[in-house]
Formats: structure tokens, sequence, C-alpha cells
């Protein structure tokens, strides 16, 4: 490959990573600021009973979706390169149809035993009209991730920002509000994240026939479910697995806990998965471009673009962890309230664990496209095995604290083995020397701003807000006077700019 394929390659990453890191930055904030007010207006015991009863429905959405909201930006670009856009159509169109009633079949077996799973399972009868109303959501997802798929296959980033990011959580809040007079709080939030979702998919999918996709009423329907599916199962099972990553830490507490356990919980599962948008940002674009490598059968191109999208991962996420392990308790009381700190060692354990999710880079990306999803999912089983164990030995001991430890190490598990067979099977890793660099920037900045903690004689939520701004500035000043940096990132620096219309001569002086 030469320095032009990988620049230009660099500078698609680059670009789709700036706008749907901004569009998941104002996402998270919306995202974080509706699971505040929830938190805050329902109290832990109904906000644990909304999470508890969401886990459960997604659990099924999940399986509804079966796989396919990964094939799909593997699939699209691909035939897109090969100009087959009647196959293109086609994977759109079975995709919806299979996952909608699918959905339907898991809405309906959710709908039915609602009562057993709410009493007997749960031990909350109040369980049960939640699951009742939430198990609409499960066709809904489906065609969502559909959309989301489609979307993101044709690297329509904008899109994925305005929309996916920040369109469904508008809705979602200002739904919720208006229903604070008119109906029960607890309700009044699944009316609204049903709601969200609804718009949202609507949109979708209307975007994608007038805008995206604009010859797609033109193209003819081929046949595709057989390939598509001999793809997919492999996610699918990958998918599923992952919910034991995902999805079995609430579960499992609210089984051998309480509601009131999984409301104490899950804003600290909230403020540290921020931590996994940064990897989203970089390798919802990165797929794709990844794709049409492999279409034309470019493997050694890969190393440099997959190193350089792995560093700045690296870079991004290493301070805001850092910043989370200064301040635990300071974040949750200042987000959600007094009553939630006790999760503070829940927040650290999961922040860490989920923080290693970056740390490895997008090797999970690299195997689903190069074809290798039976290894992406080994790499899920492994990680939903080691959770499944750890939470069912810890949690009945230690808790909230055994469940994070028990999901933060599947998180590393999970990770680690995808590295391995990425290096094994392409003999290529993530890993540059520079790495050091930055994490010698991080931890100095963090020793620095942690002693002026201790002796702060402001409030707490200023010293928060005000060394947090201190320790970003001395983490990256640091981070560009130890020569971080390489030609590569110049690149990557000279996209965002152009894409945000910012001056950065400062930091390629360093470069």
């Amino acid at each position: 490959m030469t320095s032009s394929d990988l620049n230009a390659s660099l500078t698609s990453v680059a670009r789709g990573a700036t706008i749907v890191f901004g569009g998941l930055i104002a996402g998270s904030i919306l995202g974080i600021a509706n699971q505040i007010i929830l938190g805050r207006y329902l109290g832990p015991e109904s906000y644990g009973l909304f999470n508890l009863s969401m886990s459960v429905v997604m659990i099924a959405g999940t399986l509804s979706v079966f796989g396919l909201f990964g094939s799909l930006p593997r699939f699209i670009p691909y035939h897109l390169e090969k100009n087959e856009r009647d196959i293109v159509r086609s994977v759109i169109d079975f995709g919806s149809l299979f996952c909608f009633f699918l959905g339907i079949l898991f809405a309906a077996a959710i709908f039915l035993l609602s009562e057993r799973l709410a009493v007997t399972v749960f031990h909350d009868p109040d369980l049960e009209p939640v699951l009742r109303i939430f198990s609409l959501v499960v066709p809904l997802h489906g065609l969502l991730q559909v959309a989301k798929g489609t979307v993101r296959g044709f690297k329509a980033v904008k899109y994925e920002a305005l929309l996916f990011n920040i369109g469904s959580r508008i809705v979602t809040i200002s739904v919720f509000l208006l229903s604070l007079t008119l109906v029960h709080r607890l309700y009044g939030a699944v009316i609204a994240f049903i709601a969200g979702i609804l718009a949202t998919t609507i949109i979708g999918f209307w975007l994608i026939r007038k805008r995206i996709f604009t010859d797609y009423s033109r193209r003819k329907r081929v046949p595709v479910a057989r390939n598509i599916l001999s793809f997919t199962w492999p996610l699918a099972l990958t998918g599923f697995t992952y919910l034991f990553v995902s999805k079995t830490d609430k579960v499992l507490l609210g089984y051998f806990m309480s509601s009131r356990d999984v409301g104490i919980y899950t804003p600290a599962l909230v403020i540290a998965s921020f931590l996994i948008f940064v990897s989203i940002s970089f390798k919802y674009i990165f797929l794709p471009t990844v794709s049409e490598y492999f279409s034309k059968n470019d493997i050694s191109g890969l190393e440099p673009l997959f190193k350089s999208t792995s560093k700045w991962n690296f870079l991004i996420v290493l301070p805001i962890f850092l910043f989370i392990l200064i301040f635990p308790k300071e974040i949750l009381t200042f987000l959600y309230g007094s009553e939630y700190t006790g999760g503070y060692l829940a927040l650290i354990i999961l922040s860490f664990g989920i923080s290693f999710n970056d740390f490895a880079g997008t090797s999970a990306n690299i195997l689903v496209a190069g074809g290798r999803t039976k290894m992406n999912l080994a790499c899920e089983v492994i990680a939903g095995l080691t959770n499944i164990v750890l939470n069912i030995i810890l949690i009945p001991r230690y808790g909230i604290v055994g469940a994070a430890v028990g999901t933060g190490i599947s998180f590393m598990t999970r990770n680690i083995s995808s590295l391995l067979f990425v290096h094994g099977t392409f003999g290529i890793h993530p890993y540059k020397k520079n790495y050091m660099n930055f994490l010698f920037s991080g931890i100095l900045g963090a020793v620095i701003v942690y002693i002026l903690k201790i002796y702060s004689p402001l409030s707490w939520w200023v010293t928060m807000l005000v060394l947090g701004i201190v320790f970003v500035t001395i983490y990256f000043l640091f981070a560009l006077v130890s020569r971080g940096f390489d030609a590569n990132d110049k690149v990557i620096l000279e996209a965002i700019e152009r894409k945000l219309g910012v001056d950065l001569r400062f930091i390629k002086r360093f470069i």
C-alpha cells in the first residue's frame, strides 16, 4: 500500500471519527442527562426497576437482531465497492423483515412470561407491568439496528451523529418530561424510551431511502438470505454471548440482591460506559474502511492504519479514566446525587475494565472485516463465560462491587483474546513505543492533580471542575513535549483541522 493510500484511509477514519465522536459526546451528554433525570426523579428503587426490565428486554432485542448490525457494515461497503447495488438493497430488505418478525416472537414471549419473570426470577411483582410495556421495544429495536448498520455501511456518519446519537435522546428526554404530569414517573420513563426508538427508526429508514441510498427503489431484489445468514450466524452467537458481558451484571444483581442495588450500580455503569464511546467513534468508520482493504486483498496495508487508530483511542481514553479514578465520589454526587455514591468502587473498577477495551485497539473490527467471525465469536464466548462465572461467585458475597469486578475482568479477557487472534492470524498488533509517552504523561498529571485535590481549599465540586481542566492541560502538554506523535498523527490532525475548521499548527510543531 502506498503512503497516499494510507493517508487517504487515515483521513477518512479521522474525519468520520471526528463527526461521530462529536455526535457521541453530544449524545452521551444527552444520554447521561436522561439517566440523571431518571435517577433523580425515580429514586434508586424505581430506577433499578427501570434498568432491570430494560436489561431483560434488550437481551431479547439483541437476539432478534441476529448479528445483522455487525454484518451490514461489512456487507454493504464490500458490495458497493464491486458496484453490486442490487445485493445491497436485498440485504437491507432481508435484514429488516428478518429482525422485525423475530422481534415480534421475542416480544410475545416476554409479554406472556412477564409475571413468572417478575415473581419467580427477580422476586419483585412490581416488575411485571413494566416488562409488559417494555416488550413493545423488541421488534422496534431490531429495525433500529438494521437502520444503524445500513447507515454505518454507507459511512454516512453525519446521520449517525445527528439522528442516532442526538435526536433519539432529545425525543426520549422530551417525552419523559412531558409525561411527568400525566402518568406515573416509572411508566413515563418506559414510554419515553419506546418513543425515542420509534421516532429514530422511522426517520432512519426514511433517510436511507431518500438521502443515503437514493436509487434504492430502482434496484431489484436478488437472493441473499443464504449468504448473509451463513456469514451472520457466528455474529449472532457473538451478540448473544456479548449479552453475558453487557447485561449479566444487572440481571444477576436483580436475582441475587434487589432492584435498589441495580439502581445504585447503574450510574457507575453509565458513567464508565462513556469510555466506550471513544472507541466506537473510531470503529464506526474503521470497520467499513478496513472492509475495503479486504475486498482488494490488501492485508499489508492494515497495520499502520490499525496502529494509528488504536493509538488515538488510547490517547483520548487515558485522561478520562484517570479523571474518574481521582474523582469517583464527586462525579456520582455531581451527576446523580449523594444517595448513589455507594457505587464509587464499582465506578473505579468498571472504568478500568472498560478502558482496557479501548487500550486493546480495534482488534475485533479486523476479525469481522477479515471474515474471521468465528474467532470474534470465540472472544465473546470467553468473555461471556468469565462474566457469568465471576458474577455468580462474587455478587452474593460482594454485591455491586462483585458485579463490577466480574464485568470489568470480562471486558479485559475479551479484548486480550481478540488481540491474540489478530496477531496470530494477520501478524499485526496495535502498539507503538510512544504509548509509554502518553502513559507517563497521564500518570504524572494524575499525581499532580491528586495532590492538589488533597490540599484544595475550595468546595468539592469547584475542586473537581477546576482540577479537571488543569489535569487535561498538563496531560496534553506533557504528551506534546514528550514527542509521542508521529507523521501518521499529522495526517489525522490535518483531517480534524479541515473538518472542524480549527488551527492545530501549534500541536503539529511537535510532530
